[in-house]
């Protein structure tokens, strides 16, 4: 799972830099976000092909929009108020992260380790609704 991930991030390094320059910060920011929407609903079919590697293919997929949305959105948070705020701006988005990595394996934990009503895990039956 972490190869996949870390290989979305190393495939989409250098073609996000270029689109950023080309798209701009809006343009950028929606490509992303549609790229890592791409990658969440591709849960949905993974779910019925019932293979790893579809479930990975998903992960890779999710991770190249949040690296291409993490090399526009930060620069942009910087520009976005006075120029002596930069820095406390950024930061403040980035401890949003952080809280998300704490809470949302939690989160996570409820729809992957969930039972049905007759006490039978659903395991991948489910999985797809947090990516959704």
């Amino acid at each position: 799972m972490q190869f996949a991930h870390y290989l979305g991030y190393f495939l989409m390094s250098m073609p996000a830099g270029w689109m950023a320059s080309k798209l701009g910060y809006k343009g950028g920011i929606i490509a992303g976000l549609l790229i890592v929407a791409a990658g969440g609903f591709w849960f949905i079919p993974a779910t019925h092909i019932v293979a790893f590697w579809a479930f990975l293919l998903g992960v890779c997929v999710i991770a190249a929009g949040l690296t291409f949305l993490e090399t526009i959105a930060n620069p942009y948070t910087t520009v976005l108020g006075p120029q002596r705020y930069a820095a406390a701006r950024i930061n403040l988005a980035q401890s949003c992260n952080g809280v998300g990595w704490i809470f949302g394996p939690i989160i996570g934990a409820v729809f992957f380790y969930s039972k049905n009503a007759a006490g039978v895990s659903t395991g991948s039956q489910t999985l797809y609704i947090p990516y959704a």
